[in-house]
């Protein structure tokens, strides 16, 4: 009987098979990876909250009470006991305040003699003035404005005030609320005319106090 001999296809078509096959196990494996995915997330917050900084002053002759200190202002400032009210040229007169940051205060800050100014010119015209300045942990380590050396060349008041570079003091809340003390020697300059006679006036310092970072 005869035998039928069975043939290889032809690389044509033995491309095409192979070329069906690949497709097949491509779509297969399409078909396996479709998976689900586990999801997480990781949440942070943070609280905040502003510091305080508060400041309050008292005449430095004043004792260091809490009924002293008040938050002065232009309307309400502190008034100083110079005892000045019978000046002649060449007289001489010292006051001065104290500065400190208030209980709640929480941050620490500086304080700055920033400007002055006058009514009166009159008599202020013939002023002129020093400061020194003092700090100290509290009023106990501070010495009395009568008992200081005033040695800066001295400002004018009036007409063109002049505020000296560099007045300034550390308020610290670490341990202790610290106090910085502004002494002022006022002086009636020794030219000053016979017209001043009985003339008045005041003079307003102001002290910046500001935190610091």
């Amino acid at each position: 009987m005869p035998r039928h001999c069975r043939r290889d296809p032809s690389p044509v078509r033995r491309r095409r098979v192979l070329a069906v096959l690949a497709a097949g196990l491509v779509l297969g494996v399409g078909a396996t990876v479709t998976l689900a995915a586990w999801n997480d997330a990781e949440v942070a917050t943070g609280s905040f909250a502003a510091s305080v900084f508060v400041t309050e002053a008292k005449k430095a002759s004043d004792p260091d009470v809490g009924g002293s200190w008040k938050q002065s202002s232009v309307a309400d400032p502190v008034a100083l006991d110079f005892n000045a009210t019978g000046l002649y040229p060449d007289a001489y007169a010292t006051a001065g305040i104290d500065v400190r940051s208030t209980s709640s205060t929480n941050i620490a800050g500086t304080a700055l003699l920033s400007a002055v100014s006058s009514t009166g010119t009159t008599l202020t015209d013939q002023l002129e003035y020093r400061v020194v300045v003092q700090s100290a942990a509290n009023t106990a380590g501070l010495t009395a404005c009568a008992g200081l050396s005033y040695t800066d060349a001295a400002s004018a008041i009036s007409p063109a005030p002049a505020v000296p570079a560099g007045k300034s003091g550390t308020l610290s809340v670490s341990p202790g609320h610290s106090v910085v003390r502004y002494c002022f020697q006022v002086h009636m300059k020794a030219t000053a005319p016979s017209s001043v006679q009985g003339a008045s006036g005041t003079v307003t310092w102001t002290i910046a106090t500001s935190s610091t970072p």
